[in-house]
């Protein structure tokens, strides 16, 4: 396991002392998917796996970025830009920050961690908002938390995924032991305690990895944003999602008609997992866990057949109160709730027929709410 004190020593060896640090988790979401970009409701929190930055200035004017899990380096130069590898997120900040003209200079940089590449837990948007968070403080930028976001979110989209705020909002203001309830058209946020306890969220990761630009994420982004013009064009008061039914459907065509079906129930899902939480009802936490999976198997179709065997087979276990596909879909990883005495047991029986079923590795991992991005000097 790469941690915070591995990138530091890395960086004085293969540079010098780094004069500041930066930790960027990633994140888990209970419940609330697809949601963000389309003005809804999502229950996300940061999680213990992280990416972990150690820089300091060269003098130069450009950029040497090593990445410790991939054992590679490149130099960049602000004026280039890249859409290939981990190189494409630097450069997409890079760029949005002379947009905005925010003055930077050249940084030797090392990062790595525990947080997995590709597995729906948002490694991308770590990467992204941890080198935001690492400018902000090596050149005294004054950036709020908003401002992190907003510009994390406008560098992701810059690279091709049409997304919305939930990934880079929670792990830019994590807070341990609490979820996020957070409003993506206002942008406001509540913390929800979520006391779980004999029990525990658990992703299991598929090990079918994506890359969101290249998947049919944007497809369905575009089909929304289809969606939402229609209705509008023939209810002229209909201002976002927020303002749709079940009605306004039949202005759809039926693939529009099922993702604005899944969206309208997602967002109810929020807001009973919210009060389910409240009333320390984690059953029915679970089973709302459940009919997310299914409507985002069966009207959102962003899930993928390792997916659906995970989460049937773990609904299969009596010590699992509900499960669903999280994050983009494709890929990634099924988030479950189950008794924490019964981890091993369950773990151990999925491990050995999903690897028999698609002989793939089976990789399992404990989480709770923790802290967002954590920045210090060295």
């Amino acid at each position: 396991m790469i941690t915070q004190a591995d990138i530091i020593g890395i960086c004085e060896q293969k540079f010098r002392k780094p004069s500041v640090q930066v930790a960027a988790p990633g994140r888990a979401n209970i419940i609330g998917e697809h949601t963000d970009y389309n003005d809804g409701y999502v229950l996300p929190f940061a999680i213990d796996k992280r990416v972990y930055f150690a820089a300091a200035p060269n003098g130069q004017d450009h950029f040497s970025i090593y990445s410790t899990n991939l054992n590679k380096e490149l130099t960049l130069y602000s004026s280039q830009v890249w859409d290939k590898g981990f190189a494409r997120f630097f450069s997409s900040v890079l760029q949005i920050f002379k947009k905005y003209n925010y003055a930077v200079s050249g940084l030797d940089i090392v990062f790595g961690g525990d947080l997995p590449i590709g597995g729906g837990m948002s490694s991308s948007s770590a990467v992204t908002c941890g080198f935001i968070a690492l400018l902000n403080d090596q050149f005294d930028l004054s950036l709020s938390k908003t401002d992190m976001v907003n510009l994390a979110v406008e560098a992701e989209h810059g690279i091709g995924v049409e997304g919305g705020n939930m990934d880079q909002y929670s792990i830019v203001n994590g807070v341990k032991g609490k979820a996020i309830l957070l409003d993506c058209l206002k942008g406001t946020s509540n913390l929800i305690d979520i006391a779980l306890g004999d029990k525990m969220f658990c992703l299991f990761n598929s090990n079918v990895t994506h890359n969101l630009s290249d998947t049919e994420y944007n497809t369905r982004s575009r089909t929304c944003k289809v969606a939402m013009a229609k209705i509008k064009n023939h209810s002229q008061e209909i201002m976002s999602f927020r303002d749709v039914t079940a009605d306004h459907l039949q202005y759809l065509n039926s693939i529009e008609a099922k993702r604005v079906s899944h969206i309208l129930s997602e967002n109810l899902r929020v807001h009973d997992a919210v009060k389910a939480f409240a009333n320390n009802d984690l059953l029915r936490v679970g089973r709302l866990l459940n009919q997310s999976h299914e409507s985002l198997r069966d009207q959102y179709e962003v899930s993928c057949p390792e997916l659906d065997f995970l989460q049937a087979s773990l609904l299969g276990s009596e010590f699992v109160d509900g499960a669903r596909m999280m994050g983009g879909g494709f890929g990634g990883c099924v988030i479950a709730l189950l008794e924490s005495a019964k981890l091993k047991d369950v773990a151990l029986s999925l491990e050995a027929v999903y690897k028999e079923r698609f002989d793939l590795e089976l990789d399992v991992y404990p989480i709770k709410p923790e802290n967002g991005l954590v920045v210090s000097s060295v």
